[in-house]
């Protein structure tokens, strides 16, 4: 008796074929989402623990042991190109991307099941450049461009996500987003006109978009003395960020987070170094401070840099908010150590 095909990416080819997946591919921040509970344990103590559901999985793990752990870091150190993540799990059931707005030029819009008909039906009638059925069958993801009115709304820019007040559906910004590569068409005349733009919708939320700094992430006032600080810049310095300003279309403020999202990434895996891991237990307050040292050398000075984001410097401000939504995703913790 014949065994039943299991399909594979190739079963889906309005997603890999879709001209913004494709752009999105060549970033290495894809991996698999888990479907449900896995029993795991955590490879340096050895301590069990469930890894949930819907966790972003580090699959560089997984193809050296294979070991299921979640993804402790947006870098290659656990994630992969699409391409990549192809090759190795062809009948993954779906692509988990993080998602960068500022560096990708793209959002994504996140209908939920719970949002009523008529709402639901307006915002799937948007122009959009992917669209796709959630992993509940029941909600829908839609790839957007970023909006003409992104960059008026400065503290939105540095959310991970904008919630619309009935929590019916949201805009990921620098964020998880499972793909089930279950691709729905463009709407059916149906639907109508959209009754808001694109960039109204936007604004909406936007709007009411307040200053935050993670609460939870305490930054020391002084910087520790590191050891090898010098070694530590002298790596993140190197091999340095290829964008240019013209590659945002002349937003600085974006390709300066785009270049310090690049040298968090080459940072995260500096201190799994054999030569620092063990030199001091580095913590966030660590990370931003280095981050920060890092931009302050790379990043060319301009008045913006002497402006205060919540009391403090404001590219400290950008590196604790990168540092609080990269080294823990979602309030994550690095559950498989």
């Amino acid at each position: 008796m014949n065994q039943p095909r299991v399909p594979t990416w190739r079963d889906n080819p309005e997603f890999v074929n879709n001209p913004t997946i494709q752009a999105l591919a060549q970033e290495c921040r894809w991996t698999i989402s888990s479907m449900q509970p896995i029993p795991t344990a955590n490879l340096k103590t050895g301590k069990p623990y469930t890894l949930p559901a819907k966790s972003p999985l580090d699959v560089r793990e997984l193809v050296r042991a294979p070991n299921f752990r979640g993804a402790f870091e947006i870098s290659e150190q656990c994630l992969m190109t699409l391409d990549e993540l192809n090759h190795h799990f062809p009948t993954a059931t779906n692509n988990a991307f993080y998602l960068s707005a500022q560096i990708d030029e793209v959002v994504v819009l996140d209908i939920e099941p719970a949002c009523p008909a008529e709402v639901r039906d307006q915002l799937l009638a948007l122009p959009a450049l992917y669209r796709e059925r959630s992993m509940s069958g029941d909600g829908y993801h839609m790839v957007m461009p970023l909006p003409a009115n992104f960059g008026k709304f400065s503290f939105a820019t540095s959310k991970t996500k904008l919630q619309e007040e009935h929590r019916w559906y949201e805009i990921l910004i620098d964020h998880w987003v499972t793909f089930t590569r279950d691709v729905v068409p463009d709407p059916v005349a149906s639907l109508g006109e959209p009754s808001r733009t694109w960039e109204q919708v936007y604004a909406d939320l936007a709007a009411k978009a307040v200053e935050t700094v993670r609460n939870d992430l305490h930054v020391e006032e002084e910087m520790p003395d590191f050891p090898r600080f010098d070694f530590i810049m002298k790596i993140m310095l190197q091999l340095p960020y290829t964008k240019t300003v013209a590659d945002f279309h002349g937003d600085r403020s974006r390709w300066e987070y785009g270049a310090m999202g690049h040298m968090y990434n080459k940072l995260s895996t500096l201190l799994m170094a054999d030569l620092l891991v063990d030199e001091r237990d580095w913590s966030d307050s660590d990370r931003v401070w280095l981050l920060y040292q890092a931009a302050v050398r790379f990043l060319p000075a301009r008045d913006k840099h002497h402006e205060k984001r919540s009391g403090m410097p404001y590219l400290r401000y950008v590196a604790t908010t990168m540092v609080a939504q990269r080294s823990h995703p979602d309030g994550q913790p690095d559950q498989g150590g």
